[in-house]
C-alpha cells in the first residue's frame, strides 16, 4: 500500500467538501470523530456529519506534514488543515489523525476506513 498516494486521495475527497464522496472511503459500520465531538457510526451518520462541518465553510485543504504506519496497519498522520470561513477568512491549523481499515480491506486497491479519529482544536475556527 503506498500510504501517500492513499492520503493523497482521502484528503483530495475531503476538500470537494462532498459529503457523500467523505463517507464512502468508510466500510458500512465505519466511525468518524471530528475534534471533540461524539463519533458518528454508519455511512449514512458519517455523511450527515459532514455535512454539517462542511455547510460551515467555504473551503477546506489539507498538507500531509508526517505519517507513521503501526505493525496492524493502523495510520497516524500529522498536518496542517486551512479551512475557509464563510466570511472569507482562512484558518490554518495543525491536526492529527489516526486511520484504522476494516478487516480485509487492505489487500484492496482502495481499502475502507472502519475508524477515522481527527484531532484538531477548532475553537480558533469558530472564534469571531
Amino acid at each position: 500500500m503506498n500510504w501517500n498516494t492513499y492520503l493523497s486521495d482521502f484528503f483530495a475527497a475531503v476538500d470537494t467538501m462532498n459529503p457523500t464522496t467523505f463517507s464512502a472511503a468508510f466500510a458500512k459500520s465505519g466511525s468518524f470523530k471530528f475534534a471533540n465531538h461524539l463519533p458518528a457510526v454508519g455511512t449514512e451518520n458519517i455523511e450527515r456529519v459532514a455535512k454539517g462541518v462542511f455547510d460551515q465553510l467555504n473551503s477546506i485543504g489539507h498538507s500531509v506534514v508526517g505519517l507513521a504506519v503501526s505493525e496492524d496497519s493502523r495510520l497516524f498522520v500529522e498536518g496542517v488543515v486551512t479551512y475557509g470561513r464563510k466570511d472569507h477568512r482562512e484558518i490554518k491549523l495543525p491536526f492529527a489523525c489516526v486511520f484504522e481499515f476494516s478487516e480485509g480491506s487492505l489487500a484492496a486497491l482502495k481499502p475502507l476506513v472502519q475508524n477515522y479519529r481527527s484531532y484538531v482544536d477548532v475553537a480558533p475556527l469558530f472564534a469571531p
